[in-house]
């Protein structure tokens, strides 16, 4: 027997949403019959033997069983998909409607595109450029950079801020800050001067050196590594040399990269060498990914209220903290959901792949600090 509750919550934002809209009966009626021709369609395929579209039949056959109530539920979904109106109200019951579900970036079968990704297309649809999309936290906010005069600036706002947040609010985002800005096109020069033309072709000499030097020793997976880096002054210049720390033959190969500079005749004064240890620079790398998808997948939504993210590796144990505005511990309801969501991602091959057997806690805090939720293997 299924446990039965009350949601007063979802009742109240129900009315509030009743209030919120002006509901049309034409538009009722269309839906209605969208999702009723859909389904009819769906039946007259139950000839194929196809299984995939034999089980979408099975499942169509149950609508037909559905309630008055239970089709009104539909109807109402179909609204707040459909509409490009998009209230508080409906973002909170979308928020208790559609399960959590955490993305994976690493799944060679992800082919759906981020959200930056779609707001760069939808916007260069409507005929502007983009210089950048990004997100700033604490407090969320979209920061959209388009190349515009002054001028143009108030007629694109008008236009792009119905669809962009249309956009964010398919994505379950609702609790965020609208940035959209300009930059001139003579700001953004692509021209380098004759100094930085100069850097650019002796960076690029040095870090094909490190590669070649690294590579005849026996480590071309450590050469594929950003390796090399320049400290450019007037006075002199500097090869700033990464050196992973189990390579046995230092000495050698910062002798034999010091030859090949000379023999180049590359402006470069000395080499300061930096040792670290690759293996947990890989992990570190590893674990920032999984951070940020659990980060994108609950941010700028108000049902998880998460504010900010910080991670490291520390000693081979990976360490993840989401921070919220929460000032008393969530329903027991919506720990369930976080809970489940962020295990289901963790189960992902792909992220188990990722993860490589890590040690791993993962805490969601309170406003003041305290932990609300700890996610580790032990527990």
């Amino acid at each position: 027997m299924k446990k039965q509750y009350e949601d007063t919550d979802f009742d109240s934002s129900f009315k509030k949403l009743n209030a919120d809209l002006m509901w049309k009966t034409k538009e009722k009626q269309e839906l209605k019959k969208r999702i009723f021709t859909d389904i009819e369609k769906l039946e007259s395929q139950k000839r194929n033997k196809n299984p995939l579209l034999s089980t979408r039949i099975k499942k169509v056959s149950l609508i037909r069983k559905l309630t008055y109530s239970g089709i009104a539920l539909i109807l109402l979904l179909g609204l707040f998909i459909g509409s490009t109106f998009v209230s508080p109200a409906m973002a909170q019951i979308a928020a208790k409607i559609m399960p959590l579900k955490i993305t994976s970036s690493f799944s060679a079968n992800n082919i759906d595109e981020n959200l930056h990704q779609k707001l760069i297309k939808l916007i260069e649809n409507q005929g502007y450029k983009v210089d950048s999309i990004g997100s700033i936290y604490d407090p969320f906010t979209i920061d959209i950079s388009l190349i515009l005069s002054n001028e143009q600036l108030k007629e694109a706002k008008e236009q792009l801020t119905p669809l962009v947040k249309e956009t964010l609010s398919n994505h379950g985002i609702d609790d965020y800050n609208l940035l959209i800005r300009n930059i001139k096109s003579s700001e953004r020069s692509t021209s380098l001067s004759k100094r930085d033309v100069k850097r650019k072709v002796m960076y690029d000499s040095l870090r094909q050196i490190v590669f070649d030097v690294f590579t005849k020793y026996g480590y071309e997976e450590e050469a594929n590594y950003e390796l090399a880096g320049l400290d450019q002054t007037w006075f002199s210049n500097i090869l700033l040399l990464d050196m992973p720390d189990h390579i046995k033959e230092r000495n050698s190969i910062i002798s034999d990269i010091q030859q090949e500079i000379e023999a180049q005749n590359l402006d470069i004064k000395d080499i300061k060498v930096h040792s670290f240890n690759l293996e947990h620079q890989k992990q570190d790398s590893r674990w920032s990914y999984i951070a940020s998808d659990l980060h994108e997948s609950l941010a700028g939504k108000s049902t998880y209220k998460v504010t900010g993210l910080s991670y490291q590796v520390k000693k081979g144990h990976a360490y993840i903290d989401l921070g919220t505005n929460w000032t008393t511990t969530p329903s027991t309801q919506l720990l369930d959901e976080l809970e489940n969501a962020i295990k289901t991602y963790l189960a992902l091959p792909d992220v188990k792949k990722q993860m490589q057997g890590n040690p791993y806690t993962i805490k969601l805090l309170m406003e003041n600090g305290e932990d609300f939720m700890v996610i580790s293997p032990e527990g």
